[in-house]
């Protein structure tokens, strides 16, 4: 057989691939054979590929289905190419078959199985959620699979979700659109046969649902932001794709689902709101306190700001470090302690160099937990701004559980979970003043510190508990299967 790129390309695909030719030949040429060979309903024969490369599907797992109603209004003139191919490729494929029980075996603790997918370049909140949820869900007889898309960093999460008990199967990440990737995902759902597919962010949601889409297993898709990118063209028809083939979205925050129903990226009667929630627990201890500390080289007349994110433009680490260094200058007392890595970390130190009094900023790089890191602290910040589409802001809920006063930005979801003058302070994005104005009132009032701790504590365990999330997600997963 010659090799594909001496194959002819169909003539309607050849003014594309001349311009579009990042996506390789063996896809594009698999694709189309595939495509209109279901389409004459004809058997399908290719030759295997490296699975690096492509998926090679065989012929018995095709056959002339109707016409899926939801892509048969989806405006695929708008979808990049790679999509439109995939969409009318899949709905040729056939349905998973046979009752829950039959596929979930002779385990009668087992209420269902779902199939958890995302892609993962490192730790951030919407995988310390999974870190969360997932197990919770183990607990409460869901049999559960995390498929993580792996990229950059994303083994540590794959490291912690294992050491959580979870089943974890990793594939890499290709390009943001990649036929290859929906080929992968939909073998997945074929070897561990869920009654659900739950998909996070924008990668999963587009690979993941239309595999699910094909299998006929309905399919979740949590939204854990809101992305400018959403509101542009080809994105949007992206995201509106999105919400057409999950069957529920789940918005982590009411500032998400208000975007969402803006910009017609899900229905209305399809949306439901489940808040980020955490295993609360008690404060940490005065004792936990200190020895925390003492793992820093600080002791009790400090003043410790922290900071517990990832080190990219838009989570305000440049905004913080130039109000804390104002700060600073006046008050030797006061340290900040930043938790994180990321692609920032070398102009922020130069920054700090800047800014701030020596040794007054103290980079923690990655840490596995942020309990300690909590524990040391005396306020947390959160100065998130506008251009990140923060969803949640699960830091700053980690901070109140922690009894800690968080200072944070008046952006996205972050005034549903602090509460200004009760649990922390809530300042305008932008405005390194404010910010400066906040850190100072609460670093010169300690009393003030402990009594919004305590109602974070509180707000922390009654409004944000793990259990109501998890109880929630179950009922959405009930209400499809």
């Amino acid at each position: 057989m010659p090799d594909s790129g001496d194959l002819p390309l169909p003539p309607r695909a050849s003014a594309v691939h001349s311009t579009r030719g990042r996506l390789s030949t063996r896809i594009s040429v698999l694709l189309l054979c595939l495509q209109e060979s279901a389409r004459r309903d004809a058997p399908v024969r290719s030759r295997a590929f490296d699975a690096s490369s492509a998926f090679s599907p065989t012929s018995d797992e095709f056959q002339q289905r109707p016409a899926d109603p939801i892509l048969e209004a989806t405006p695929t003139h708008r979808l990049p190419w790679r999509v439109t191919w995939t969409l009318e490729l899949f709905q040729q494929m056939r349905p998973l078959q046979g009752p829950i029980q039959d596929r979930l075996g002779d385990d009668e603790s087992l209420i269902m199985r779902v199939l958890h997918v995302q892609r993962v370049k490192g730790i951030g909140g919407s995988e310390r959620h999974l870190l969360a949820l997932l197990p919770a869900l183990v607990e409460r007889g869901v049999d559960v699979r995390m498929c993580v898309m792996q990229m950059g960093d994303g083994r540590r999460f794959v490291e912690a979700m294992r050491l959580e008990g979870i089943d974890v199967t990793v594939q890499t990440a290709g390009r943001d659109v990649n036929p290859a990737t929906v080929f992968e995902l939909f073998r997945e759902i074929e070897r561990f046969r869920p009654d659900v597919v739950h998909t996070h962010l924008v990668h999963a949601d587009l690979h993941g649902l239309i595999a699910a889409r094909a299998r006929r297993v309905p399919a979740v898709s949590s939204v854990h932001g809101t992305p400018a990118f959403y509101t542009k063209e080809p994105y949007r028809s992206l995201g509106r794709l999105s919400g057409r083939l999950a069957a529920r979205r789940i918005a982590i925050s009411d500032h998400v689902a208000r975007f969402l129903l803006d910009n017609q990226l899900a229905r209305r009667d399809r949306l439901s709101v489940v808040h980020y929630g955490i295993d609360a627990g008690e404060p940490p201890s005065a004792e936990t306190r200190r020895t925390a500390r003492h793992g820093l080289g600080l002791d009790g007349h400090h003043v410790v700001f922290g900071i517990a994110s990832r080190l990219i433009p838009g989570k305000g680490h440049d905004l913080l470090i130039e109000a804390f260094g104002r700060v600073a200058r006046r008050d030797a007392s006061v340290v900040l302690i930043v938790a994180g890595d990321g692609p920032e970390r070398d102009n922020l130190e130069q920054l700090v160099d800047a800014h701030c009094p020596p040794g007054s900023v103290r980079f923690l790089g990655f840490l596995d937990s942020v309990g300690g890191f909590m524990a040391a602290c005396d306020v947390l910040a959160f100065p998130t701004q506008p251009e990140l589409g923060e969803g949640f802001g699960l830091a700053a809920l980690e901070g109140m559980a922690a009894g800690r006063p968080v200072v944070a930005t008046n952006v996205g979801s972050l005034p549903e979970v602090v509460l200004s003058g009760v649990t922390g302070l809530i300042v305008g994005p932008h405005s390194a003043t404010a910010l400066e104005h906040a850190l100072a009132e609460l670093s010169e009032d300690a009393p003030l510190r402990g009594r919004m701790g305590a109602a974070g504590s509180a707000r922390a365990r009654e409004v944000f508990p793990l259990d109501a999330m998890v109880t929630k997600t179950l009922a959405i997963y009930e209400e499809l299967i």
